[in-house]
């Protein structure tokens, strides 16, 4: 008989990172194990009622139940606080109905549900899909005040999550690293954010020639930047570099991929005098067409301690389409990957501009570089090589 796993994202399937780090995992499992999963939409996406009938019929067709709630907003610790009540509400009546064995937490909101739920219900194993320091990334970017409310009670329950629940998930190496400070030593699992290589493919020549006809990005270079424009991202130095590019090159042509608000960007694009670019949006199966035609992926963020837990997916997604990738040194797990794969650069590390560019030339020139990039993806975050390995056998682990 299945073990049944309630598994409670705050993460939405409609949004990007559910559709590419929630739902692949559970179709790759589902077939050893029996999910009841909870997710908090956006109140737009919880609109799309023909998606939601549909993804609703296809999770049930492979045995997992799926209890959607709406979230206005997720910025505001009240309106977290009106989440975590909703979910708390359907988590009991779940768990009053089905016996559950294992309890999957993805993030914080998810783990101070599954904190109180422990209190009043017996579930024998659980883990805490922690992603990265909440607290500490608000606080980082101006969000949260170090010395606020909010803040201390966060850290405060982050306390409880790591000494209450089985196991913990964390991205990176650094992370982990921080967790054995704060006392936790055992039942980490580091897993990277993972990619479906079967979608994020590289392109070849010919169907790279024949979207950039399409897009009007013919005898262009392209530069693309991929994901969410929040405060912790550095869009300024981001366009720096793309500046120091274009100066040598007039070819080179920025293309940013986003569902974020754009108005704040496009200001710098201004500033910049940057004329040569396109923003758009797209849905996670036409990425790897935007990705594709790139010659460089672009990915800062800015450094912090809390950045170290962090793994962007977008890094994933550029090198699995074979596409290199150009970051900073925002944690050592990411500077060790690239350093060592020959996959990027780390910006900021040489002393000049022209070391810079001399640097991205040496890189873009060198041989076999795409099938590198790609080859790497595999090993290191593919979701069937890697990702589903890692939850099966984490699961399997508290099975036992």
């Amino acid at each position: 008989m299945k073990k049944v796993v309630l598994y409670i994202s705050y993460n939405g399937l409609l949004d990007p990172v559910g559709q590419s780090q929630v739902l692949p995992y559970l179709r790759g499992l589902c077939s050893e194990y029996k999910f009841e999963l909870l997710t908090f939409e956006r109140e737009v996406a919880s609109k799309e009622f023909l998606k939601i009938q549909t993804l609703r019929d296809e999770l049930s067709s492979l045995g997992i139940n799926w209890h959607i709630l709406r979230t206005r907003s997720r910025t505001g610790l009240f309106k977290k606080f009106v989440d975590f009540c909703s979910g708390l509400a359907l988590a009991s009546k779940i768990s009053n109905r089905t016996k559950i064995d294992i309890l999957h937490a993805r993030s914080y909101v998810a783990a101070m549900i599954g904190c109180i739920l422990l209190k009043f219900k017996r579930i024998e194993k659980t883990i805490f899909d922690m992603r990265g320091f909440m607290a500490d990334e608000y606080a980082d970017i101006g969000y949260w005040s170090r010395r606020s409310l909010k803040y201390y009670l966060v850290k405060f329950f982050e306390k409880q999550f790591i000494k209450t629940y089985d196991f913990i998930v964390v991205l990176t190496t650094d992370a982990e690293n921080i967790l054995h400070t704060w006392g936790r030593s055992q039942n980490i699992k580091v897993i990277p954010c993972c990619v479906d290589t079967k979608v994020f493919q590289p392109l070849s020549n010919e169907e790279r020639k024949k979207i950039e006809e399409e897009l009007g990005f013919s005898n262009k270079e392209i530069y693309i930047y991929s994901g969410s424009l929040a405060g912790w991202y550095l869009l300024e130095d981001m366009l720096k570099y793309f500046m120091m590019i274009k100066k040598r090159n007039n070819n080179a042509f920025l293309l940013i991929v986003t569902q974020d608000e754009t108005k704040e960007l496009v200001s710098l694009l201004k500033k910049y005098s940057i004329v040569d670019y396109e923003i758009t949006s797209a849905q996670i199966t036409e990425m790897s067409r935007f990705i594709g035609i790139a010659q460089l992926g672009l990915l800062f963020i800015k450094q912090s301690e809390s950045k170290k837990g962090s793994f962007p997916i977008s890094m994933a997604e550029y090198l699995s389409c074979g596409v290199p990738v150009v970051t900073v040194p925002f944690n050592q797990y990411v500077k060790k990957m690239i350093a060592d794969s020959n996959v990027g650069l780390i910006c900021g590390t040489r002393d000049s501009e022209e070391d810079e560019y001399r640097e991205y030339l040496k890189l873009i020139h060198t041989p076999d570089l795409r099938n590198r990039c790609r080859d790497v993806a595999i090993e290191k975050m593919s979701l069937s090589k890697v990702g589903i390995p890692a939850y099966r056998n984490l699961y399997e682990n508290l099975a036992c």
